[in-house]
């Protein structure tokens, strides 16, 4: 065994050395399409960050004016507290209650749209809310204006979706055979290859927020416009 051992311990360094070597050697992977990509996601929640301002804003103001007429559900924070929240998160355990946060306000929303269904059904109520919310004509058309811009936002947003996963889907996809082709080029490709597939899962949950979005901002304009005469 004595002899043995100082043969081992000389081949150790060679082995080592050839692995760096190897490390060193390993080529270069095109990551470029998936950094593209991860931009490009990037920009689509920007605009979607935008439109989703405008719809909220202006989502607020409506129902206050209806709740200063007709009592409805509470809010336990206002979009533009949600929205600071979500801004000033800094750590994960502040992202999460932000997160939380958001996801409360949107309930909130919710009751409060579900509260003014059951009162456009009874038409003694509606007609004098109507009438209430004529009063606030120019608001209310600033409000429909808001809501407007965002439903345009949001449209071209899914009118693009598809075609940004498609080049995302494909980006992954390319990077991913890359990886099994040059397997010591992983260390440096992988970062890449998951925050492709990270960006892939996050455009699939925005759209569907955006496609609620422009529910409820068609909801309400559709109420505006009633009240207003169109």
């Amino acid at each position: 065994m004595k002899k043995i051992l100082p043969i081992v311990s000389l081949a150790l360094p060679a082995i080592l050395s050839a692995q760096l070597g190897g490390l060193l050697n390993a080529p270069k992977l095109n990551t470029s399409n998936v950094d593209n990509f991860v931009k490009e996601v990037d920009a689509f929640e920007v605009r979607v960050d935008t439109a989703t301002n405008l719809l909220y804003t202006a989502t607020d103001i409506f129902f206050v004016s209806v709740d200063s007429f007709k009592t409805l559900p509470p809010m336990e924070k206002m979009w533009n507290d949600v929205k600071t929240d979500i801004k000033n998160a800094a750590t994960d355990e502040m992202k999460t209650a932000a997160q939380q946060g958001y996801l409360k306000y949107a309930q909130n929303i919710t009751s409060r749209k579900d509260k003014l269904d059951e009162i456009w059904q009874d038409n003694t109520v509606r007609n004098e809310l109507l009438g209430y919310l004529i009063g606030r004509k120019e608001m209310l058309n600033i409000v429909k204006d808001s809501l407007l811009k965002a439903i345009e936002i949001d449209e071209k947003a899914v009118m693009d979706y598809e075609a940004i996963v498609s080049k995302g889907t494909t980006a992954v996809t390319d990077l991913t055979n890359q990886i099994a082709a040059n397997p010591m080029s992983i260390a440096s490709a992988k970062p890449v290859l998951d925050k492709g597939k990270t960006a892939l899962s996050s455009i699939a949950e925005i759209k569907k927020d955006v496609e609620e979005h422009i529910k409820l901002a068609k909801y309400i304009v559709e109420k505006i416009k009633e009240a207003l005469g169109g």
